[in-house]
Parts: C-alpha cells; sequence; structure tokens
C-alpha cells in the first residue's frame, strides 16, 4: 500500500487505525493474520514465527479514498 499511495507505513497505519476506530470497516471481515516462519537468525535449527496480517480490497479502497 506505500507503494500504491505513496504514503510511509506510519500515515497509511494511521489510516487504517482511524476506519477500524470509526468502524467504517470491521476487522472481522477485511483483515486476515497468517503464521510464517524463517530461520532464527541467532540459533542455528530454529525457526522464527511472524504474524503476517493482511487487508482485503476493501481497506485498500477506503485508504485511497482518505489519503487522497
Amino acid at each position: 500500500m506505500e507503494d500504491l499511495f505513496q504514503h510511509n507505513k506510519s500515515s497509511i497505519s494511521n489510516h487504517i487505525k482511524i476506519f477500524f476506530n470509526t468502524e467504517d470497516l470491521d476487522t472481522d471481515v477485511v483483515v486476515a493474520f497468517f503464521a510464517t516462519t524463517t530461520q532464527h537468525t541467532n540459533i542455528q535449527g530454529e525457526e522464527q514465527k511472524y504474524i503476517i496480517v493482511l487487508y482485503n480490497l476493501d481497506t485498500i479502497i477506503l485508504g485511497g479514498h482518505h489519503v487522497y
């Protein structure tokens, strides 16, 4: 979304936070959480788990409307 809207992550995150606080978007509907693992950087043979947050198209469209 940073590339799409030419704004930094902080600015986009603030807009998304406003959407959820004002109930323009329902997080249960537009957000998906996925776990991914990578090799641990400091411990040989161990993996690190990261949570990736994905937003559906409604979030992106609303984001574009508010950013511009």
